[in-house]
């Protein structure tokens, strides 16, 4: 899975002119860390985080000649806030000046960023980068370790948003995918924030993920076991259902669990095949 892991970052950042990079600054008395990445079509997203909360915010962009432009989208993708505005990124991709807009008060102030990392198509022998996550929990926000060297296992690292501690570290193998490998939720409906890490992309719509669950008085994290594909979970119903697919969408099977002693235990399983006739999924047998 690692070699996998280094394959993407080489497809991903083999454009010219610009790689996904890693910039620290301050805004006025506060430290500020910058993530930009670029595809080939020059698709831009980025994320940042302030000092002061420790948030992590989700931004697009736009390079236009050789200003770069980031700014937060409403849901209904239409453009919100401009964020940050480089007019001279291209030429100085080292270190970038520019202004930020505060959201709130509609106020600039300069900014001034230094590359610490650059994660591009040349190997960096024992450098490690740590990809900040757009999702955070109410109290911890994310960081994916990677590196280009194979033995540097990759692996999450979890901090804290009041002390900006690192409180954990977790070993696992996951498929890169920028700044959206991390999603948080309730996996095991004890109404405590848990994490999940995605794993996997495999026939069809199938994905896989990683769950971990948070033990809140150790502050600690621990892997749940909970395995299937395309998991959905219910905090109404508590429970846990598994989508399959397969053959191009023309078998889906659906199963349904509940939690007993943290164990999924299989409630009921539905089958159903697509009926050219019907033009509809018809239910059947289940052939395991």
């Amino acid at each position: 899975m690692t070699k996998l892991i280094i394959v993407f970052f080489l497809i991903l950042c083999s454009f010219s002119g610009i790689s996904q990079a890693i910039y620290t600054g301050k805004i006025q008395n506060s430290n500020i860390e910058l993530q930009i990445q670029a595809n080939e079509s020059m698709n831009i997203m980025a994320v940042y985080i302030i000092s002061t909360y420790n948030n992590p915010i989700l931004l697009s962009g736009s390079l236009k000649n050789d200003s770069l432009i980031l700014f937060t989208r409403n849901t209904d993708f239409s453009i919100d806030d401009t964020i940050f505005i480089f007019s001279d990124y291209k030429n100085n991709y080292d270190n970038i000046s520019g202004n930020y807009m505060n959201a709130a008060t509609k106020e600039a102030f300069p900014v001034n960023f230094r590359k610490i990392g650059d994660i591009d198509s040349y190997p960096v022998k024992d450098k490690v980068f740590e990809i900040l996550q757009a999702t955070s929990s109410r109290d911890h926000y994310f960081k994916i370790r990677f590196s280009h060297n194979d033995s540097i296992i990759p692996a999450i690292n979890i901090y804290d948003k009041k002390t900006n501690a690192l409180i954990q570290t977790i070993e696992a193998e996951f498929l890169y995918r920028e700044f959206y490998n991390v999603s948080v939720g309730d996996y095991n409906f004890d109404g405590i924030e848990d994490f999940s890490v995605f794993e996997s992309f495999y026939a069809g719509a199938n994905t896989s993920s990683i769950y971990y669950l948070r033990n809140k008085k150790k502050n600690q994290y621990s892997e749940s076991g909970f395995t299937g594909t395309s998991l959905e979970f219910n905090a109404v119903s508590k429970t846990i259902t598994e989508h399959n697919q397969c053959c191009a969408g023309r078998y889906v099977t659906i199963t349904n669990y509940i939690l007993e002693n943290g164990k999924m235990v299989l409630i009921n399983k539905s089958c159903m095949e697509f009926d050219e006739e019907l033009n509809d999924f018809k239910e059947g047998p289940c052939n395991d």
